[in-house]
C-alpha cells in the first residue's frame, strides 16, 4: 500500500472535501500538497527514519506507511497539508472581505472580518500543526516547568554566609 491511499482520504476528512464524485480537490493535487508539506515537515522535524521527499513527481521515500515512525510522520505530513488547503480559501476571504473601497471621496478601510480570519489560521489546523510541532520536539511532554531563584548548589553552607561576615576584610586593599 502506497503512501497516498491512507494520506488522500486523511487529508479529506480533515477539510471536509468528501463528497461523492464532487470533490473540490482532485486525488493528484492532494498528492501534490501532501508531497510539498512532506518537504517542509522533513526540514522542520528529525525523525529516526531518513525519508526523501520528491515535489514531482509526487514520492515519499520510504513509504511512511512501512517505517518505524510512519504513523507520526504521516500525521504531521496530513496536518501541514490541511494548513496549507485551509490558507488559500482564508486569503482570498480576506482580500475580498478585507477591504473596503468607496469612489466619491476616496476611502479605503479593512474589515473586522479579517480578524476572525486570522484567529481562525491561528485556532485552526495551522495552528494545530505548530502546537503538535513543538509538543513532539519537546519529547511529548505535557507540561514544563521552570525554577526561576537564586541557585544554590550542593556544597552550600549557611554558616559560610556568617564567617564571611565576621572576618574583617582590609577594605582598602581592593580599591581599584
Amino acid at each position: 500500500m502506497s503512501w497516498y491511499t491512507e494520506m488522500i482520504p486523511m487529508l479529506r476528512s480533515l477539510i471536509d472535501d468528501l463528497c461523492d464524485g464532487d470533490e473540490e480537490y482532485s486525488d493528484s493535487r492532494l498528492k501534490e500538497i501532501l508531497s510539498i508539506s512532506a518537504r517542509y515537515v522533513v526540514q522542520e522535524i528529525d525523525f529516526t527514519t531518513t525519508y526523501t521527499v520528491g515535489i514531482v513527481p509526487p514520492n515519499i521515500s520510504p513509504d511512511p506507511m512501512s517505517s518505524s515512525d510512519g504513523d507520526v510522520f504521516t500525521n504531521f505530513i496530513v496536518l501541514k497539508s490541511a494548513c496549507m488547503v485551509e490558507r488559500g480559501p482564508f486569503r482570498k476571504r480576506m482580500l475580498i472581505a478585507g477591504i473596503e473601497a468607496k469612489c466619491g471621496p476616496t476611502t479605503m478601510k479593512t474589515l473586522d472580518q479579517v480578524k476572525g480570519f486570522t484567529a481562525l489560521l491561528k485556532l485552526g489546523y495551522c495552528g494545530v500543526y505548530e502546537t503538535t510541532k513543538e509538543e513532539y520536539l519537546l519529547g511529548n511532554v505535557n507540561f514544563c516547568k521552570a525554577i526561576l531563584s537564586p541557585f544554590v548548589n550542593d556544597s552550600f553552607c549557611p554558616e559560610d554566609l556568617m564567617l564571611s561576615r565576621t572576618r574583617n576584610f582590609n577594605h582598602n586593599e581592593y580599591r581599584l
